[in-house]
């Protein structure tokens, strides 16, 4: 849950970005911005055709009709991802998809857990089985508090 104040405030607060769509009074895009064929907002010019899916519908990634071939090679501090785009190096498995093909998460090696360990879900370690469900994010994508058992409603000044 997140605070009713951080409902469409402009900046995404919910790991799916759900706190920004089908807001009332949402502003026109800047020239500057694309928005979202399913108005659920607007994405940078430079989030446009960058491989990685921005707007809810994936439309600031359709018709990004440039072949890889004339696509730029990466740099060494670059990973190429499958459809030839460039991500920073530091972003190849660290547990969130950069790639539109989510080939910088594709072949990590994965943590061996103890069996009192709690394996994140993104692969990128293991947490006390004491963390999970403990009403704290301790994984980054934060699985350790996802389908938990006791979660409690969100209250009403919570989304």
């Amino acid at each position: 849950c997140i605070a009713r104040t951080q409902y469409c405030d402009g900046r995404p607060d919910c790991r799916d970005n759900s706190d920004e769509y089908y807001c009332p009074d949402r502003q026109a895009c800047t020239p500057e911005e694309f928005e979202c064929r399913d108005s659920s907002g607007c994405v940078t010019r430079a989030q446009y055709c960058d491989g990685r899916p921005d707007c809810r519908d994936y439309s600031d990634e359709l018709s990004c009709s440039q072949p890889n071939a004339t696509r730029p090679a990466c740099t060494p501090e670059q990973f190429q991802c499958g459809d030839g785009t460039c991500v920073d190096q530091t972003q190849f498995c660290d547990g969130r998809p950069d790639c539109a093909d989510y080939s910088d998460e594709s072949s990590c090696p994965r943590p061996a857990c103890k069996l009192d360990q709690f394996e994140c879900n993104d692969g990128s370690g293991c947490i006390a089985r004491t963390q999970y469900c403990d009403g704290r994010p301790d994984c980054r994508d934060n699985s350790d508090e996802y389908y938990c058992p006791d979660r409690q409603a969100c209250t009403p000044e919570e989304f």
